[in-house]
């Protein structure tokens, strides 16, 4: 599981795709900023690393919107948009 990586968090790099994996559009800004902050948080407690980027579940422009970059850049966190892989 998650917690096994603990030993191996110096080989990887570990960053942000959200708690659960919903579309950003989807969620309001409040449910956002949990989102990104709960993830966060759970990641650096495993790691003991911070987590400097963010990747967009489903990563395209619809599921993106306009609202959650803004929210995401106030969160000073470098985003990594990646197109979903069909």
């Amino acid at each position: 599981g998650f917690y096994t990586i603990k030993s191996k968090s110096n080989l990887f790099s570990f960053d942000s795709h959200g708690v659960t994996h919903n579309p950003v559009v989807a969620l309001s800004t409040e449910e956002l900023e949990t989102e990104i902050l709960d993830s966060k948080k759970r990641i650096f407690e495993v790691t003991n690393k911070e987590v400097n980027h963010f990747c967009y579940p489903y990563g395209d422009d619809k599921c993106i919107g306009t609202n959650a970059p803004k929210i995401i850049n106030n969160k000073d966190i470098n985003i990594d948009s990646l197109q979903k892989v069909e």
